[in-house]
């Protein structure tokens, strides 16, 4: 993988990203390639202990704020496991969190891994993990080398602001309950983080025609779903070694982070 170009794919994509969420464009870094784009990225590649936040992107709005923060990790890999989101990605949020002052309320907070893609197995312990922290997306390299909103058939979506009452009246339902739902895992839905419990207003060009439709962000338990094929019924839990870096797949025990039943 070049992944010095591959970052210089992802920063145009990353700021469309933030510009859906809702920040103007002269609020957002500078992603034009540049020879003081090219020294961030030099400078990024260079250093081996991952420590140099150079690259990473902090916008606001006065209402709320967003982090991309870009990991790179250690030459010899890493695994997407339990050891990987409690000792990197919260405690990266942590340290954010208390120099930018971010609200997981409000703010979010996006894990970019620039080096690597997240398989399928291991999507299903990201969408866990997410579920259980709202306020934190993780995107594998792929995502950000192209724009999904760009896309012609990518209805517009954004979020419904206005009174939710007036609306679930306008549309005679008592609760957002009864909308139709988007998932919380949905691409869409981690493109803007919507979170649970929001309405999502979607305007659709039918025919010539602009049709507006509603659904509600739903953030279902994962671990009722996906997590039954797959793992062993009888295999003892066995303890996770804190300082495993290499590549490999998730073990039995990542999966506990998330749900106190084992997977059958």
């Amino acid at each position: 993988m070049d992944l010095r170009n591959n970052i210089i794919r992802m920063c145009p994509n990353i700021k469309a990203m933030l510009i859906d969420r809702g920040y103007t464009p002269d609020s957002i870094p500078n992603t034009d390639f540049t020879n003081i784009l090219e020294y961030k990225i030099k400078e990024f590649m260079d250093d081996d202990a991952d420590t140099t936040r150079i690259l990473d992107f902090f916008v606001t709005n006065g209402e709320t704020k967003d982090y991309v923060f870009f990991y790179k990790g250690s030459e010899k890999g890493f695994k997407i496991n339990k050891v990987f989101f409690e000792k990197k990605v919260q405690k990266y949020f942590k340290e954010i969190e208390s120099v930018k002052g971010l609200n997981i309320n409000f703010d979010n907070f996006t894990f970019v891994l620039v080096k690597r893609k997240i398989s399928k197995v291991e999507k299903e312990l990201v969408d866990n993990f997410e579920s259980g922290h709202p306020h934190i997306r993780i995107f594998d390299c792929e995502k950000f080398l192209f724009n999904i909103t760009a896309h012609k058939l990518v209805s517009k979506h954004r979020l419904y602001k206005k009174s939710y009452r007036t609306l679930l009246k306008k549309l005679m339902l008592d609760t957002p309950d009864k909308l139709p739902y988007i998932l919380h895992a949905d691409p869409i839905s981690k493109h803007f983080n919507f979170r649970d419990g929001e309405i999502i207003e979607i305007t659709r060009d039918t025919m010539g025609k602009k049709i507006t439709m509603y659904r509600v962000c739903k953030n279902f338990n994962y671990s009722h779903l996906s997590y039954k094929a797959g793992l062993p019924k009888s295999d003892p839990l066995t303890p996770l070694e804190e300082n495993v870096e290499e590549e490999g797949a998730p073990t039995e025990q990542d999966y506990s982070l998330f749900t106190d039943t084992k997977p059958k």
